[in-house]
């Protein structure tokens, strides 16, 4: 459910725990209702499913503020536990320099913001922040940029980024329709 195998979810239990000011367990007194293990595969699960948080509580049996409480309190720890593995935009624009790169945009769904008209993503009906995603010709992840307002299309996005830099760099670049316009991106 965390997208994590085993190895990984260890892995990542360690390095959150080593950023923890006080113990997930302190051995005394009332007990989490979820264990760290249990709260990064809530965490991470949450961020890469887009599993509601009732269905995560319904999931753990526990209450949806317990959820909530565990992901706003991990997310950073995790951010933090995971940066040196995010590969930085001149790391991802040497990866991609004479290679084919792959490049398309995604929405990250959020809250229902109806007064946020900026977070609004048309093409697909419901709020969110939009990232490019570029990976090589194996799908491999390359690079993720930075999110901005669900309602920018895909050249919005791209139009003098750091994924505009990347991608001027790789020999060839494959994109999907939103990315119609440019000189460097091959698209239907």
């Amino acid at each position: 459910m965390s997208g994590l195998d085993a190895e990984q979810l260890d892995e990542m239990e360690q390095m959150v725990g080593e950023l923890l000011k006080k113990p997930w367990d302190k051995g005394r007194g009332r007990q989490r209702e979820l264990t760290l293990r249990e709260a990064l595969v809530v965490a991470s699960g949450y961020m890469r499913q887009n599993i509601i948080e009732e269905v995560w509580a319904e999931i753990f049996d526990v209450d949806q503020s317990t959820i909530s409480r565990y992901i706003t309190f991990l997310t950073p720890l995790i951010d933090q536990a995971t940066a040196e593995f995010r590969p930085s935009a001149e790391e991802a624009a040497e990866a991609t320099r004479g290679a084919i790169a792959l490049v398309d945009g995604t929405l990250w769904p959020c809250w229902s913001w109806a007064g946020e008209r900026e977070l609004w993503a048309g093409k697909y009906k419901t709020t969110g922040h939009g990232s490019l995603i570029v990976t090589n010709l194996a799908g491999r992840l390359t690079f993720v940029s930075e999110p901005v307002p669900g309602n920018q299309h895909d050249m919005a996005k791209l139009k003098e980024s750091e994924c505009e830099t990347i991608l001027k760099l790789a020999g060839d670049v494959i994109g999907d329709k939103g990315f119609i316009g440019t000189d460097y991106i091959i698209t239907p």
